[in-house]
């Protein structure tokens, strides 16, 4: 394909037929351009929502911090990716925040790559190393303090995330239709879970008990939201996170819902759930990633696995 042919029709969902025109030939394509093309496309074949928003996000923080630097998508060159994370490093972003944008920013290459056979900016840039730390966790202890100084509705949340190890997007979306009251179960859709993997979440009594006392105070339909304000808005991440983490200051602690997603991998791993079952459990794309968060907890478990070979 030549780089001055521009997009085909036949690309270009039919949901946005009537809002995308066939974009100019890649010579005079601004780069802001090219990038919301790429980010509608995705939007209607393969990402999460809550992946498509961060995806959202992460550009436009790469075009802000570029500003008027480069102009047209032919323009982006290696030196510019390398300025873009180095001014995130000046403004004190976490490694792990920073790597995230470059995979962003590398899919996006990667696909203006092989759509026009342009040049691939950040083909040869490699990611930082994390800085290891040994993380620390929520303890039993940690976890009733807070419960015991969290308002009612908060608590509920906390336990509820607490007993299931949901990610924050999918407690927000939560609809009393995903409850299966007989199985105990909860569905979680492919559009809500990460990676587009749906799957089921079995409830404990924790949870359940949650369930139950919400539907007492206010008998729900099925396309309600099971979690709301208390004037019946719903939640988003950022409110969610900013109650939670209110409670957390006040014992010195620092977090939000995520911090009780670890809670729940821990407690089921110092049970001695198996590894694999946890990992199945909050929904990791596989067991490496569950190894990498949780290796400091392995050790310890494996520190008198050889003492069965002495009986």
């Amino acid at each position: 394909m030549s780089i001055t042919e521009p997009i085909k029709s036949k690309e270009i969902p039919p949901k946005l037929s009537k809002e995308f025109k066939p974009l100019a030939p890649v010579a005079q394509m601004l780069l802001s351009e090219a990038i919301q093309y790429w980010l509608s496309l995705y939007k209607h074949r393969q990402f999460s929502v809550n992946t498509h928003q961060n995806y959202k996000a992460t550009m436009k923080l790469f075009l802000k911090i570029l500003s008027e630097e480069v102009r047209f998508a032919t323009d982006l060159k290696p030196d510019h990716i390398e300025n873009f994370l180095d001014e995130l490093l000046r403004e004190n972003y976490a490694i792990a925040s920073i790597n995230y944008y470059l995979k962003v920013i590398k899919v996006f290459c990667g696909w203006a790559e092989k759509r026009y056979k342009i040049l691939n900016a950040t083909k040869e840039i490699v990611g930082f190393k994390s800085r290891r730390t040994n993380k620390k966790f929520l303890s039993k202890e940690q976890y009733l303090n807070l419960l015991a100084i969290c308002d009612k509705q908060v608590a509920s949340w906390v336990k509820f995330l607490a007993a299931t190890g949901i990610r924050a997007t999918v407690f927000c979306n939560l609809r009393w239709s995903m409850y299966n009251a007989d199985n105990k179960m909860i569905y979680i859709p492919a559009n809500f879970a990460k990676g587009r993997r749906p799957r089921t979440i079995g409830l404990n009594k924790t949870a359940l008990s949650v369930l139950r006392d919400i539907k007492k105070s206010h008998p729900p339909s099925p396309d309600e939201l099971i979690f709301t304000l208390k004037n019946g808005n719903p939640i988003n991440r950022k409110v969610l996170h900013k109650k939670i983490n209110k409670y957390l200051k006040r014992l010195g602690l620092t977090g939000g819902p995520h911090a009780l997603r670890h809670y729940c991998a821990t407690q089921l791993l110092n049970a001695g759930v198996p590894i694999i079952k946890v990992s199945k459990f909050l929904g990791h794309a596989d067991i490496t990633t569950t190894q990498k968060h949780y290796e400091h907890l392995l050790v310890s478990d494996f520190a008198h696995v050889a003492d069965v070979l002495d009986s």
